[in-house]
């Protein structure tokens, strides 16, 4: 399902496109989600993780692997240019602020990334409405976090 939805976004008109650098969105991504702060490791706030296109996974559009490289972000070469693509980039950038903070790793509860999961969608329909004057789609957004809470509860058991 998640496949159909991310590319129905696709479909949306990206608008103009919005030529924003990495550094910019990091800046608006820290603005909207709060200030990288790593006192034991000042150096991963010196700037931006990097934006690598690479084919991804499960029809993903965005993603953060902090167990492979934490400096980089992915995104999927189908993304076209323009607003939708930088707000996933955003969106990825909150992950890894998310990381910096603890709140991503293999301890995580599966519950408690869905929470993340809504904080960086969150972060990212904000930066939408402030580029585009719309929000990240509510029905994709609802289908997307209904998807994901599936997903925790297939893997965590009931008792």
């Amino acid at each position: 399902m998640l496949n159909w939805i991310i590319g129905l976004l696709l479909l949306l008109p990206a608008g103009e496109a919005l030529a924003a650098t990495p550094a910019e969105l990091w800046e608006d991504a820290q603005r909207l989600h709060g200030r990288c702060l790593s006192p034991m490791l000042p150096s991963l706030c010196d700037g931006p993780p990097a934006v690598v296109t690479s084919e991804l996974p499960h029809g993903y559009v965005g993603l953060y692997q902090y167990h492979i490289n934490p400096r980089v972000v992915l995104i999927a070469p189908r993304t076209p240019n323009g607003p939708m693509r930088d707000s996933f980039i955003v969106h990825e950038y909150v992950h890894y602020l998310q990381w910096i903070r603890g709140r991503i790793n293999p301890a995580v509860p599966c519950p408690d990334t869905v929470e993340n999961e809504v904080e960086a969608y969150s972060v990212q329909s904000r930066w939408l409405v402030e580029k585009t004057g719309k929000p990240f789609p509510p029905d994709a957004l609802g289908l997307i976090l209904l998807e994901h809470r599936m997903a925790c509860h297939a893997v965590v058991p009931h008792g």
